[in-house]
């Protein structure tokens, strides 16, 4: 009778050497914490805690996750390294309340690739997305600054509704909008409330950085006006003015921003709601850009009018 014995699995074995090389760098070269989370793995290996030259912590925190092995460098670029992975994986990422930075480790160089994972650097395919992995980017002092951006940048819906009412005041010229002691103790589910040329504005924004927008994003947002109108006491004593519903959906790419039949057919048939699509930008600032039906990048409003001015700039 043969004898049997436990097997010390190869992706084990390089699952613990990737998060030993990472642990390495982080303490030696960096100078910061890591903490292993990877017992009840979902998608996160590890925490990175920066820590100040004079070794004070502030409490900034980035999440990783570490691959190690052969197999990830084989999509080789002259910038870096193709890492290809499932929606499952990216949806987790990017809706993480901390960022997370892919890690890429070669087990014969021991070198430690980087990449926080951000919508502008991933690309999209129909069955899964990949990104490209710099080669300039790895675990070592000359790259602690950058990494230090990584927790020092806002998340994307933290900022999206700071940007939005500036382009809200901009685009639409004389609006008001509500306050928020001014709001109604009731209001809800939008992000701003607003009167502009008689009518009563129910502002909100859609941002699915993984997926284009359905019909049932939209049933969504009616769902949330209905509620609304019920909280604000607007159905059993309606408003004199018209209550209008103004959707923003927000990409960051033109690409993304192309409606299907579907959504097309709904917005026809939805004769009080205004959708509008905009781009947004992270890398420098927050800001956001409307796109008009023949693919130009509004830059500017006039300020009496509100029509707006592309300059001949397209979006990307």
């Amino acid at each position: 009778m043969d004898e049997e014995y436990p097997e010390y699995a190869v992706t084990a074995e390089l699952g613990n050497k990737g998060r030993r090389m990472v642990e390495t760098q982080v303490h030696e070269a960096l100078g910061w914490l890591f903490r292993d989370v990877s017992r009840d793995d979902l998608g996160i290996d590890g925490l990175v805690e920066v820590v100040d030259p004079n070794r004070e912590s502030r409490g900034r925190t980035f999440a990783v996750q570490i691959k190690c092995g052969h197999s990830f460098f084989s999509e080789e670029t002259s910038e870096g390294y193709i890492y290809r992975g499932s929606f499952n994986h990216l949806n987790y990422w990017l809706e993480h309340s901390l960022p997370v930075v892919l890690v890429l480790c070669n087990p014969d160089s021991r070198i430690c690739y980087w990449i926080p994972i951000e919508p502008q650097y991933v690309e999209r395919h129909q069955k899964g997305w990949s990104v490209v992995v710099p080669k300039s980017k790895t675990l070592t002092v000359e790259c602690k600054h950058d990494l230090m951006n990584v927790v020092a940048r806002p998340l994307a819906d933290d900022v999206i509704p700071l940007a939005l009412y500036r382009l809200v005041m901009e685009k639409f010229p004389g609006v008001k909008i509500a306050q928020v002691l001014e709001i109604p103790r009731d209001f809800y589910y939008f992000t701003e409330l607003a009167r502009h040329d008689g009518k009563i504005l129910l502002i909100t924004y859609i941002y699915k950085p993984t997926r284009k927008l359905d019909v049932a994003d939209l049933d969504e947002v009616i769902e949330g006006r209905a509620q609304c109108i019920t909280g604000c006491g607007w159905d059993s004593h309606p408003m004199s003015e018209e209550v209008r519903t103004v959707i923003f959906l927000v990409a960051h790419t033109a690409r993304e921003l192309e409606l299907s039949p579907e959504v097309k057919a709904w917005l026809a048939e939805s004769k009080d709601v205004d959708l509008y699509r905009v781009t947004c930008n992270f890398r420098f600032g927050v800001s956001l850009h409307e796109v008009t039906d023949d693919g130009g990048l509004v830059q500017l409003y006039d300020q009496r009018t509100g029509a707006p001015e592309t300059f001949g700039w397209k979006a990307s």
